[in-house]
């Protein structure tokens, strides 16, 4: 299980409730995810569009 979010990036979610998920530690794929996510970031900056909305 993990949370995907533009602030938290990928974080994985070890337990829940206080009740561990799987053996309680991080797994490989929401560290790879994180690792694409970062690489991505770097890479396709040439690639982003500004989208505009009204600020208030």
């Amino acid at each position: 299980m993990m949370l995907i979010g533009s602030s938290i990036k990928v974080a994985p979610v070890v337990s829940w409730d206080d009740h561990p998920i799987g053996d309680g530690k991080p797994g490989p794929i929401a560290g790879k995810l994180l690792d694409l996510w970062h690489e991505d970031v770097r890479t396709a900056a040439d690639q982003l569009v500004r989208v505009p909305y009204p600020e208030g």
